[in-house]
């Protein structure tokens, strides 16, 4: 039997902010940073694409299965995040300076910060879906009673 322990926690992240380097050693730091950050942003971005794509599904279809699966979505992909910002271990950070209880308070509040704001920039991209959705039903409206948007308003304020 393989032992897959070494798989269930990657290893830590240290950002330490008291590192002293050359200018030379920042551009390496940097450099590594994109190198290895890049491919990781890109396929949140498709993983977003495709949240928004099963929202936008369930609003067309209504179906049970669908509305499931983007939630239990929605929700690992949450929880991807979680584990994924949770891995850095922020030290020496300014305000709080060598206290180590305090250091690890403060990086779990901003790993937590991280996640949260990450996960909630990423659901804005399937929001984008839905307000697409309103822009080109809003512009069918408009073409099947041949007027303007305006017109069209006030003949959808007089119809109900």
């Amino acid at each position: 039997m393989e032992d897959r322990s070494k798989e269930a926690s990657a290893p830590k992240i240290v950002v330490d902010f008291a590192a002293q380097k050359t200018e030379a050693g920042w551009q390496s730091v940097l450099d590594s940073f994109w190198l290895r950050f890049t491919p990781h942003w890109f396929t949140w971005i498709g993983w977003a694409t495709l949240l928004g794509g099963l929202g936008y599904l369930w609003r067309v279809t209504r179906l049970t299965s669908v509305l499931i699966a983007t939630v239990l979505s929605g929700v690992f992909i949450l929880m991807y995040f979680y584990s994924f910002f949770f891995r850095f271990d922020f030290r020496n950070i300014p305000v709080v300076g060598r206290h180590r209880k305090a250091s690890i308070l403060v990086s779990l509040i901003l790993c937590g910060a991280l996640s949260t704001g990450t996960y909630l920039l990423f659901n804005g991209i399937g929001k984008a879906f839905s307000a697409h959705e309103r822009f080109v039903a809003e512009q069918d409206s408009v073409q099947k009673c041949g007027c303007s948007r305006e017109q069209d308003e006030s003949v959808q304020v007089r119809h109900e």
